[in-house]
């Protein structure tokens, strides 16, 4: 009996895993054609993001190797704190980060990610 409801909890958590990861990839990928349809058009459409939204979409989807690996993300950035720029541009470099912070690290130490702002 007690084996049963690990393995229909480990479902829901895979399930709910799995949906977060679905929703998030509709957004890279979303930005991903954005990213196509800029560098095709050459227009530049700068705006002003609200990082800490698309930080936390990123962080998010990334929640699993995060658990797994038992990362520190330390984020300093208000919601106030805007960034002028191409939004799908910004979103890349940002999840870039991450992974690459990720996939990098030295496993023997304690991955620590720090977000935030230096302003001149």
């Amino acid at each position: 009996m007690i084996k049963m409801e690990s393995a229909s909890n480990d479902k829901k958590v895979t399930f709910d895993y799995l949906s977060n990861v679905i929703n998030n990839l509709d957004t890279v990928l979303q930005d991903l054609g954005t990213i196509t349809d800029i560098r095709k058009n050459q227009s530049q459409n700068i705006e002003d993001i609200i990082v800490l939204e698309m930080l936390n979409t990123i962080i998010n989807s990334f929640d699993y190797e995060i658990t797994k690996i038992e990362a520190i993300i330390t984020v300093n950035i208000s919601s106030y704190d805007t960034v002028l720029g191409i939004k799908s541009f910004i979103y890349s470099i940002l999840i870039n980060l991450m992974s690459n912070a990720i996939k990098y690290r030295n496993p023997e130490l304690k991955l620590k990610i720090t977000f935030g702002f230096e302003t001149n």
